[in-house]
């Protein structure tokens, strides 16, 4: 594994989500209601749009783009079914949230 720091934890409130840059791959950080935390792909699986931009509902994410709807507790799709967000395996140190791509 190789673990790349993300960002602080004080960057992404609880019921939100941001995008950063782990090396050359974009990371969706969703901190989620319960104080934890999910990493994902940072691009739709649809066409490879950024989902720096999409609505975070809940636990729905929709895409900006073409409105492909998510559920960030599992990466699983809700609208169309069939697809999900890759998933990152993510860790919170004291010194900050790490992903490893």
């Amino acid at each position: 594994m190789t673990w790349a720091w993300l960002c602080s934890p004080d960057q992404v409130w609880q019921g939100e989500a941001a995008t950063f840059d782990a090396g050359d791959a974009a990371v969706l950080l969703v901190h989620l209601e319960d104080d934890s935390y999910r990493a994902y792909d940072g691009r739709c699986p649809h066409q490879q749009v950024s989902l720096a931009d999409a609505a975070l509902t809940g636990y729905e994410l929709t895409c900006s783009a073409h409105c492909w709807r998510f559920d960030v507790r599992d990466g699983s799709s809700i609208n169309p079914r069939g697809k999900c967000l890759t998933r990152y395996p993510v860790e919170c140190r004291d010194d900050g949230i790490y992903v490893d791509i």
